[in-house]
């Protein structure tokens, strides 16, 4: 006796009916959990200046780059923000004078922060986390 042969004898066509139900059940469930719970939001850089928050800037990849002065006591600074990241672009030595902010480079995931002290400048994004990202590190 064959496989096929086997397999008809086992199968009803009853059988049949319920695994093509069972099949458009489980496609149109994905659609409907997809509406029910939409990908999570873009995140979002909030920017403090000496405690206050002077801007959210979005970091949504569909709205271009762009770079954004931020008004300080003795000058300005600059933020780029770019596919969906963000970061201080190098300040001079005045108002800044070990560029520590600016070392830090591009952040864009909810746990990281930009902080400049001699400025109090604090760039942190918020938003939802992604299943997977990391929650703490310890050492």
């Amino acid at each position: 006796m064959t496989f096929r042969e086997v397999w008809k004898s086992v199968i009803t066509p009853a059988d049949k009916v319920l695994i093509v139900i069972l099949l458009l059940l489980g496609m149109s469930s994905y659609f409907i959990i997809r509406q029910l719970f939409p990908p999570l939001e873009a995140m979002t850089a909030v920017v403090e200046v000496q405690g206050r928050e002077m801007m959210r800037l979005s970091l949504s990849t569909e709205i271009p780059d762009r770079q954004v002065p931020l008004k300080l006591e003795g000058g300005e600074a600059m933020l780029d923000v770019a596919a969906g990241r963000v970061r201080v672009l190098p300040m001079p030595d005045h108002l800044c004078s070990k560029h520590i902010c600016s070392k830090t480079g591009w952040i864009g995931k909810p746990w990281q922060v930009i902080v400049c002290l001699p400025n109090k400048i604090i760039v942190r994004v918020v938003g939802q986390k992604e299943t997977g990202d990391i929650d703490l590190i310890a050492k």
